[in-house]
């Protein structure tokens, strides 16, 4: 069974596809502001270095936020496109979990997206990938204070914190850890951006 694995939430574009559990191939490339340009060219290549047909796909990871409004509505209507057109399983995975794959020497990992106005989207996950706090829009001291001093922080933005580590991506361990999710029908998957647009929220007063 042929999955792919497709993250265009934040600064890095990165695909990969499994056979089974086991990971054949992957790209990862910064692109922050080119996703829409880059995910279906690299996309297709990544299919046509390993002789896959889009239609031999079973299932579909896709990270759906929080993160970048742009980038996850890039990354997730081609997810869902390709889904309805073939059919295929989606599992929505979440980008903090994905920075907490991360290998660290910490009891806990804590994964940061500025979110500006001095607030984060932030979580807090332990060595195996397992959630502790769930993925929030806050503050750093917030999660602070809720694990001891074995933790790191995980981000791409390094002026958040003095002691930023950038994250270094293990896909096969959310893949694995996500595996047997049940699948949610592409009609029903929504962003997790976790917090308005500043347009709504405007709006909103």
């Amino acid at each position: 069974m042929i999955s792919l694995f497709v993250d265009t939430s934040y600064k890095s574009l990165f695909i990969a596809l499994f056979e089974d559990k086991k990971l054949i191939d992957q790209i990862q490339i910064m692109s922050e502001f080119n996703f829409s340009e880059t995910l279906i060219p690299k996309l297709n290549e990544l299919l046509d270095n390993n002789h896959i047909d889009s239609k031999d796909i079973s299932k579909i990871f896709v990270v759906v936020g929080p993160g970048s409004f742009t980038g996850i509505r890039i990354g997730l209507t081609a997810c869902k496109t390709l889904a309805y057109v073939h059919n295929i399983p989606i599992i929505p995975l979440s980008s903090l979990e994905f920075m907490a794959t991360t290998k660290v020497d910490t009891k806990y990992i804590i994964p940061l997206i500025d979110a500006r106005h001095d607030m984060v989207f932030g979580g807090i996950y332990n060595i195996k990938g397992n959630k502790v706090v769930n993925d929030s829009y806050c503050s750093i001291d917030s999660l602070i204070e809720k694990v001891d001093d074995s933790y790191t922080f995980i981000s791409f933005d390094k002026s958040l914190n003095d002691n930023i580590v950038i994250p270094n991506y293990d896909v096969s361990k959310i893949v694995l850890n996500h595996y047997d999710d049940a699948p949610v029908n592409c009609h029903a998957i929504k962003p997790n951006y976790l917090k308005q647009t500043e347009a709504e929220e405007k709006l909103n007063g």
